[in-house]
């Protein structure tokens, strides 16, 4: 199986800093070429070009507000930098702590536009890169445990990864790989959790089925209108 170049193409948001910056490092190291976000640590940022660089891959850098509209641009300025996008890594985030009957409307929005609405645009507007690139590409999205069981005085950043996780699923429709499984695909899932890599992941069954789960949720035609019959 051929690798497409632009598959070795990914943008980290998020990656001034923890698992952005060590996400970008590591996708250097085996061979990607690199675009980095970050929101107000500029510096951070470099530090983590200089980490993919020294690497022997390129590295471009931009700053990203989440909560602004506008903020899939920046999807656009550095896929043009790169010559094409294969991944789009979803890391960048914010949290809080208030209590419910605390938690202002303002601050609310605020977690749910950074955390969600944002890796939304971003997801949306890398889709289009990679649908037109005909080769398609990979969207990774950082949630959380919290996506499954809350967190006290964190509902808007509960609510969000919840939310961001059921966008994943949403943008996998039917079976999206459009073909059968093959051993090898299976194996290195296997290799990797045999792996030290693995060392974080435990009780966890890992569906390796090309998005075949998924079919059962978009099995009705949207034109038909017979998904309104469930």
């Amino acid at each position: 199986m051929t690798t497409p170049a632009h598959d070795r193409l990914a943008i980290v948001t998020g990656a001034d800093s923890g698992m952005g910056k060590a996400t970008a490092e590591l996708l250097a190291t085996e061979g990607f070429d690199v675009g980095i976000t970050f929101h107000t640590d500029e510096a951070g940022a470099e530090d983590t070009r200089a980490g993919v660089e020294q690497r022997g891959q390129r590295c471009f850098v931009a700053r990203q507000d989440l909560t602004s509209p506008d903020t899939a641009d920046v999807i656009d300025e550095l896929t043009g930098k790169l010559g094409g996008l294969g991944v789009l890594v979803n890391n960048a985030g914010t949290g809080h702590r208030d209590e419910v009957l605390d938690l202002s409307f303002e601050r609310w929005r605020e977690m749910l536009s950074t955390d969600l609405d944002g890796p939304f645009l971003c997801s949306q507007r890398a889709a289009r890169h990679m649908i037109d690139s005909g080769g398609g590409g990979r969207i990774v999205n950082i949630t959380s445990v919290h996506e499954h069981i809350p967190r006290y005085g964190a509902s808007a950043y509960c609510t969000a990864k919840a939310g961001l996780g059921m966008l994943t699923q949403c943008l996998a429709p039917g079976n999206p790989t459009g073909r059968p499984g093959h051993v090898n695909e299976v194996a290195s899932v296997v290799a990797f959790l045999a792996s030290p890599r693995s060392s974080y992941l435990t009780g966890r069954s890992i569906p390796v089925d090309g998005g075949l789960m998924l079919m059962a949720a978009h099995g009705h035609d949207m034109n038909d209108g017979s998904w309104r019959e469930l």
